[in-house]
């Protein structure tokens, strides 16, 4: 398919095969298209076509969909058996890739857009240093802002895994700031406000990145 059945709109323009067809799927022109939810953030006053609506402001108040308990159980189990059989592909996809991003990554982006982190500081995502990939690089700073999910704390050596690689940044120069992302799920705004206070007192308040590992 070389052009959108609908609109005319010359595909080969979209680099990214993917894309192509969610355009075609979603074609304005496409009578037969659903209509996808749009939510109004009660904070930003913004429509979302998300499945949660987090604007990443300090003051929202939206609403998360969560799954069930018994839902995250299964996943949680489900996952822990691909790891113990090595099953699990890992993250090297997203992590080598600034070009894909996890719901986590894609969030905190949000954060730091709605705060206007990025103007006052040199960002670089997925920075590769030594064998290791920073989630996010505050350059200016030395700074590695690591988003953990549930992943980094599921087995010990994960968590060793991490100790070690915080070690290494912390003796090359880098400080580093984990922030575990069902803390940052479930106490949005606490967690926020505990990372912007952070940035506000940088380099007067350190956390200890093995410390915020081990406990």
């Amino acid at each position: 398919m070389k052009k959108c059945p609908y609109c005319g709109l010359d595909l080969s323009t979209i680099n990214n095969p993917m894309n192509r067809g969610n355009h075609v799927r979603w074609c304005k022109k496409n009578t037969n298209r659903k209509q996808r939810e749009i939510k109004i953030c009660p904070c930003c006053g913004e429509k979302h076509r998300r499945r949660t609506m987090y604007c990443g402001k300090l003051e929202c108040l939206s609403y998360v969909k969560r799954h069930s308990d018994i839902t995250r159980l299964k996943i949680s189990n489900s996952l822990k058996r691909a790891h113990e059989e090595n099953r699990h592909p890992g993250w090297s996809h997203i992590n080598e890739d600034v070009n894909k991003r996890s719901y986590p990554e894609r969030f905190f982006i949000d954060v730091l857009k709605n705060n206007n982190i990025f103007d006052k500081f040199d960002i670089i995502e997925k920075y590769s240093f030594g064998k290791y990939f920073l989630d996010f690089a505050f350059i200016d700073l030395l700074l590695d802002v690591e988003i953990d999910g549930s992943q980094h704390y599921r087995t010990e050596e994960a968590i060793n895994h991490d100790i070690n690689r915080n070690e290494f940044m912390l003796k090359n120069g880098w400080n580093v700031y984990r922030i575990n992302w069902k803390d940052m799920f479930n106490n949005t705004q606490k967690e926020i406000r505990k990372f912007l206070y952070y940035l506000d007192n940088y380099p007067v308040v350190y956390p200890l990145a093995t410390n915020q590992l081990k406990g």
